[in-house]
C-alpha cells in the first residue's frame, strides 16, 4: 500500500509447510531485499486463522471459554483442540478438531500467504521468486473472505483450485 509515496500498513508473507530448510532459506533470501515481514508458520499453528498469524493479533480479540486466546468455543482434549460450541471456522463440524480436519493432517506442498501485499508490490514479490527459480505450488492473498480461515482450510481451498486449473491431483 502506498501513502504519499511511502508504504503504509504491514506487508507480511506467511511461509507454510516448508519441509526443506534449504528451500525455506532460499525463499527468505529472495524476499529480504523487499523488506517484507516473513513468518514461518509451524504445524502446531495450522489451526490458527490467517488473520491471526499475519497480523499478530488474536482472532477478533476473543477469549474462548477454555482460556484459549482467539479460539472461541474451544477446549483441549488429549492435546488437540476440539470445538465445544459455535462454528468459528467455515467448514468446521461440531466435535471436529479446530478447522474441521484432524489436527495431525499433513499438508501437501508449500504455501505462501501474502497479507497487505497487493498490486505492483505483489508483482515484485513474485518476480523475485521467479528470478531465483523458486517454485512454490500454492500462493494466496489474505482477503476479507479468507482472513478467518485456518491454515489447513486455506491450504485445502488453494490446493483444490490449483488442481482444478492444472487438471492434476497433488497428493493428500
Amino acid at each position: 500500500m502506498m501513502e504519499n509515496g511511502k508504504r503504509s500498513g504491514k506487508e507480511t508473507v506467511l511461509l507454510v509447510n516448508f519441509q526443506d530448510p534449504i528451500l525455506l532459506a532460499q525463499v527468505k533470501q529472495a524476499l529480504i531485499p523487499l523488506n517484507l515481514t516473513m513468518r514461518t508458520v509451524e504445524p502446531a499453528e495450522y489451526g490458527r486463522t490467517i488473520g491471526w498469524l499475519a497480523e499478530g493479533r488474536k482472532d477478533q480479540d476473543v477469549q474462548g471459554p477454555a482460556g484459549i486466546p482467539g479460539m472461541p468455543g474451544m477446549s483441549v482434549m488429549s492435546g488437540e483442540m476440539f470445538q465445544t460450541e459455535g462454528l468459528p471456522f467455515p467448514g468446521a463440524e461440531i466435535g471436529a478438531p479446530a478447522g474441521g480436519v484432524p489436527a495431525k493432517e499433513t499438508l501437501a506442498g508449500e504455501m505462501l500467504v501474502f497479507a497487505g501485499v497487493s498490486g505492483g508490490r505483489l508483482d515484485e514479490v513474485l518476480a523475485a521468486l521467479r528470478e531465483k527459480k523458486l517454485r512454490i505450488p500454492y500462493k494466496a492473498v489474505m482477503t476479507a473472505m479468507n482472513r478467518n480461515w485456518t491454515v489447513r482450510q486455506l491450504h485445502r481451498e488453494i490446493r483444490a483450485e490449483h488442481e482444478a486449473m492444472t487438471g492434476r491431483k497433488t497428493g493428500k
